[in-house]
């Protein structure tokens, strides 16, 4: 028994599991995907849209991807 208390046995395995929550907790948080980020375009793209149109998308293909 005193071997138990002079190794704090139950405060390592506590230690251990709190290190074990927060890997866990970090690599959950690493892996969300980043929010969406919007560009700005030239007035050349926008005038290729209607001008009644509210909202538009637009790719640019020659662009390579991040």
């Amino acid at each position: 028994m005193k071997l138990k208390s002079i190794l704090g046995l139950p405060s390592v395995g506590r230690a251990i599991s709190t290190l074990v929550a927060i890997h866990f907790l970090l690599g959950a948080v690493l892996t969300l995907p980043r929010p969406a980020q919007a560009g700005t375009l030239g007035a050349n793209v926008i005038g290729m849209f209607p001008k009644d149109v509210g909202e538009f998308g637009y790719a640019d293909m020659k662009k390579p991807a991040r």
